[in-house]
């Protein structure tokens, strides 16, 4: 059986940031609402800063290939970032962050709290892999999850940044140098995801072992439960997408080894900014 999944082009190796080149969607609000079509605002992680909440999101990383426009891509790259500025803003994000990042060394870093160590190292490349990310507001407790297993938990209040990162999207995010992976030592700019994203779902409250068990299966859950989800209904994809191309390829249900089969030509651009649902929530 084949689907869309979401390609993002990443960052090519000539560190070229600049915003035509750019590969990113924005969460949406599941059904029934309207799904954006009327709203010109999206969902904000932001604003679940006084409640539990969960996360979860199937990635597949592509290898540092040339591609038809003879350009190498970093492996790698920002997942879910979050800063001060609109990704279209030409001006530099004071506050930005990374909760969800996989660098050029293949190391995988997921958190919501201050202290952010690799949580899952030597990924591979053409292969599903499934995060979650939990956090207890009350018991201030995050537990992540890959493939069904937990492979950290930690304490603590979200990152002292929160109120700052006004904007987020889905497959790049800002970085500072300073990092050797991100993607190098010297790089400061926007590092954009490499790979496919088949879901990115955010739920209402602390998921419990049984149901991010059933989800590294590719079961689902209620529609009921969802806060905001990337995937729109169909085989459309989020109406958000900017330069990010729909790719027929095998489901993580299938198995954890991806098969692209086709990729749509057509590049989409979103109709207006990822902005969040209220700026002063």
């Amino acid at each position: 059986m084949q689907a869309r999944s979401m390609l993002f082009h990443g960052l090519g190796t000539d560190d070229n940031d600049e915003l035509l080149r750019a590969s990113y969607a924005c969460v949406e609000y599941p059904p029934p609402t309207d799904w954006g079509q009327f709203r010109r605002m999206y969902f904000a992680l932001r604003t679940l800063h006084d409640e539990s909440f969960s996360f979860d999101l199937w990635f597949c990383l592509l290898p540092a290939t040339t591609t038809t426009e003879v350009e190498t891509r970093y492996t790698g790259g920002v997942i879910f970032g979050l800063q001060s500025e609109e990704r279209d803003s030409r001006n530099w994000p004071q506050y930005h962050q990374q909760f969800v990042m996989v660098d050029s060394k293949n190391n995988l870093f997921c958190s919501v709290l201050d202290v952010k160590p690799p949580v899952a190292t030597d990924l591979r490349c053409d292969r599903w892999y499934h995060v979650v990310l939990t956090y207890d507001l009350a018991r201030q407790r995050q537990d992540v999850f890959v493939d069904g297993e937990r492979v950290w938990s930690a304490t603590g209040a979200l990152h002292r940044e929160w109120q700052h990162l006004l904007h987020e999207q889905v497959g790049t995010g800002y970085v500072t140098a300073g990092g050797s992976a991100l993607p190098h030592g010297e790089f400061a700019g926007w590092y954009g995801f490499h790979g496919l994203l088949d879901e990115f779902r955010f739920w209402r409250g602390v998921l419990p072992l049984s149901d991010v068990q059933h989800l590294a299966r590719g079961g689902e859950l209620s529609p009921k439960r969802l806060h905001g989800t990337l995937k729109y209904p169909g085989i459309r994809g989020p109406q958000s997408r900017v330069n990010v191309e729909l790719a027929a390829c095998t489901r993580p249900a299938e198995g954890r080894p991806v098969a692209i089969v086709a990729v749509e030509q057509k590049k989409a651009v979103a109709p207006t900014p990822c902005r969040p649902r209220a700026l002063f929530a």
